[in-house]
């Protein structure tokens, strides 16, 4: 059963704040990843992607949101490739609803991941993604259908797909729709339904072996 989430969180859509929180006009365009910020989320590619981005279009912003072990050495990588105040580190934040649908395109650089569910989350914020082909990703990423799938550690190709995302917005409009299509069945509702049909049917199993045996 997979997990699914709470589309009631995302109704209230964006109202600004993320590029108030980074100082940045609101017409700026924003890539961005929420994720820990642990090793196997590989968000050292993610900023190689974002430095290669930067070299070509350095009007866009680059926002990681999220906390994690790996701050501190990510932040001078990031400072080392020239990103400057071009990348943001917001920190953990608990109103990820609201800061999700500002971005223009997500970038996942994970080198394993289970599911995904910040990549649901940015289904619900209508916002299209790009991902690495990891873990349980592809579940949720059909390549050209429901978002662009990419390598793991592939930054080259992953900055390739971001800057088709800005600059194509039929393509974007394209992902969204898919997205919002596969969203259906990763809601809280689904997972609630598949949960019960599962133990449905566990129950079924055992009282048909019970039967079995008394029989």
């Amino acid at each position: 059963v997979h997990s699914g989430i709470d589309l009631s969180r995302f109704a209230d859509g964006a109202d600004g704040r993320l590029h108030e929180l980074i100082g940045a006009n609101p017409a700026v365009k924003l890539v961005g990843n929420v994720a820990a910020l642990a090793p196997h989320k590989d968000l050292f590619t993610f900023i190689r992607m974002a430095q290669q981005i930067h070299a070509r279009l350095p009007d866009v912003r680059f926002v990681l949101i999220g906390e994690g072990e790996l701050k501190d050495k990510l932040e001078r990588y990031a400072n080392e490739r020239g990103l400057g105040q071009a990348l943001t580190f917001t920190g953990f934040r608990k109103d990820v609803e609201r800061l999700l649908p500002e971005l223009d395109g997500m970038a996942m650089t994970s080198r394993t991941e289970g599911l995904g569910t910040s990549i649901l989350d940015a289904f619900a914020a209508r916002v299209p993604v790009v991902a690495t082909a990891a873990g349980g990703i592809p579940e949720l990423i059909e390549n050209e259908r429901t978002g662009l799938l990419r390598p793991v550690g592939d930054d080259a190709a992953l900055a390739e797909a971001v800057e088709r995302i800005l600059h194509d917005r039929e393509l974007r409009d394209r992902l969204v729709e898919g997205a919002s299509r596969k969203l259906q069945g990763f809601t809280r509702h689904a997972t609630a339904v598949a949960t019960l049909k599962e133990y449905q049917a566990g129950v079924a199993e055992g009282g048909g072996a019970a039967k079995t045996k008394s029989a």
